[in-house]
C-alpha cells in the first residue's frame, strides 16, 4: 500500500501516485482518510456506456475511455481500469475528476482553479483555457506568493471563520508556451499530457497548510474590453480592464468555475449543491479580469490581484 497527503486528507492506495507527497501510516488519522482501491464495479455500473456519469451524496460513478471510477460516501474511490489505459491518465482522472466528487459528497467545493497565498491569505485564479492562468500564478509566484494548488483547488465553504483552502502537491502542470515564456529547460521536465502539450513543474515554493481565501479571481481574454462603469478604464489604449462581481453574478461564477461543472450544470440548482456555492459566493469576493488579446499585461494584473489580496 502507498500512503499519501492531499487536501488536508491521507490517503491510502493501492496504485502508486509518485506526484503526491509521501506520508506516514501512523499519520493516517481515522476520520482523513481517503481509500483509493483497484475492484471490478458492481451492477448496474459494470454495464454504464463509455462515457457517462452519476453524482449522489451517498454514490459517485465517473467514466472516461480509460476507467471506471465509483465514489462512495465522500470516503472512498473504486477504480477500474479499462482495456490499454495510460497510468498517468488513471492518476490524473482519480485526482480530478474522483476527488472533486469525493469532495463535493462532503459539501467541499473542487474548483478548476490554481491557489497561491502569501502572509497567510489565499486567492484562487481561475479561467478558461488560454486566459492566462498560468502565466499569472508564475508571475505571483515571482512576487513572493507560495503555491497550495495548481489545477484542482479545494475549499470548504462551510469553515466557521471564512471559506479555507487545501493544499495538493508541489507540481504545477504547465503547457509549453508557459514554459517556453519562462525560459526553463524542458530536457529536464516530465512531458505528461500529450493532447495538452503539458509539463510537470517543481513548484518554486509551496504552501503545506490551510489557509482561508480572500479572493477569487476569473480571468478572461477578449479582442475588445468590456469597458463601462464596472470595467473601470485602466490604461488608454487599455490592455486591461476588470470589476469586483456582484449579486448573483458571484453565484454563477462560483458555479462556472467547479471542477464537475460540465458533468454538474442540471444538478446545481438542487439544495445539496446549491447550499456550499451559495454559502461561498456570499463570504468570498470575486472579480474579474479581462485582458485584450495579444497584450502583454501579466505584470500589472499580477500587481492588481497582489493589491486585492493585500486590502481584503
Amino acid at each position: 500500500m502507498y500512503y499519501y497527503k492531499i487536501y488536508g486528507q491521507s490517503v491510502i492506495s493501492d496504485l502508486e501516485m509518485p506526484i503526491l507527497q509521501k506520508t506516514e501510516p501512523t499519520d493516517c488519522a481515522e476520520d482523513q482518510v481517503i481509500f483509493v482501491m483497484l475492484s471490478s464495479m458492481p451492477a448496474p455500473y459494470d454495464q454504464m456506456p463509455g462515457k457517462s456519469y452519476h453524482y449522489s451524496s451517498e454514490i459517485g460513478f465517473l467514466s472516461n475511455d480509460g476507467c471506471n471510477l465509483l465514489i462512495l460516501n465522500g470516503k472512498k474511490i473504486i477504480y477500474q481500469p479499462k482495456p490499454h489505459p495510460y497510468s498517468k491518465s488513471l492518476v490524473s482522472y482519480i485526482l480530478g475528476f474522483g476527488m472533486a466528487m469525493l469532495f463535493l459528497q462532503r459539501k467541499q467545493l473542487a474548483f478548476h482553479c490554481s491557489c497561491i497565498t502569501k502572509g497567510g491569505r489565499a486567492v484562487l485564479i481561475g479561467g478558461p483555457s488560454g486566459s492566462g492562468k498560468s502565466t499569472i500564478t508564475n508571475a505571483l509566484l515571482k512576487k513572493g506568493f507560495k503555491l497550495m494548488s495548481d489545477d484542482m483547488t479545494v475549499v470548504d465553504p462551510f469553515h466557521p471563520d471564512r471559506p479555507m483552502a487545501y493544499p495538493a502537491f508541489p507540481y504545477q502542470k504547465l503547457c509549453r508556451n508557459v514554459i517556453e515564456y519562462q525560459k526553463l529547460n524542458k530536457n529536464a521536465l516530465e512531458y505528461i499530457n500529450k493532447k495538452k502539450d503539458k509539463y510537470l513543474v517543481p513548484a518554486p515554493s509551496f504552501y503545506e497548510k490551510e489557509a482561508p481565501v480572500h479572493a477569487m479571481i476569473h480571468l478572461a481574454v477578449s479582442d475588445t474590453l468590456p469597458i463601462d462603469g464596472d470595467m473601470p478604464l485602466l490604461s488608454k489604449p487599455p490592455a486591461f480592464a476588470w470589476c469586483k462581481l456582484q449579486g448573483i453574478t458571484t453565484w454563477e461564477a462560483c458555479k462556472q468555475a467547479l471542477f464537475l461543472h460540465a458533468c454538474l450544470v442540471e444538478n446545481l440548482h438542487e439544495k445539496e449543491l446549491a447550499e456550499p456555492t451559495l454559502r461561498f459566493s456570499s463570504l468570498c469576493p470575486m472579480y474579474q479580469i479581462v485582458r485584450r488579446n495579444n497584450s502583454d499585461s501579466t505584470e500589472r494584473i499580477a500587481e492588481l490581484i497582489e493589491k486585492i489580496v493585500n486590502e481584503s
